[in-house]
């Protein structure tokens, strides 16, 4: 792939990243930060483990694992959603 296609792709996916901001702050408007969050997340776990199924790389986690994986989920994700629905709704 050339630099310019590499450019273009990135250019496409920043402006799909800085969009979802837009409509989100418009949701917040119709639906409670908790509802919005909790979508969000539904939909992206099920696209992430359809493409993990897909590329077969779907596993058990195994039992030391599962520390990291929540705190991962609640700090990196649910508190991270919540948090940017929350202060959409009142800016």
């Amino acid at each position: 792939m050339n630099k310019g296609k590499i450019y273009a792709l990135l250019l496409v996916i920043m402006a799909i990243w800085g969009g979802t901001l837009v409509s989100i702050k418009v949701l917040v408007t119709q639906y409670h930060p908790f509802t919005l969050t909790a979508t969000r997340i539904f939909i992206a776990s099920i696209c992430l483990f359809l493409i993990l199924f897909l590329l077969k790389k779907v596993r058990f986690p195994q039992r030391e694992e599962w520390k990291w994986i929540v705190l991962a989920s609640v700090l990196g994700v649910i508190l991270h959603h919540l948090l940017l629905s929350t202060g959409l709704q009142y800016t």
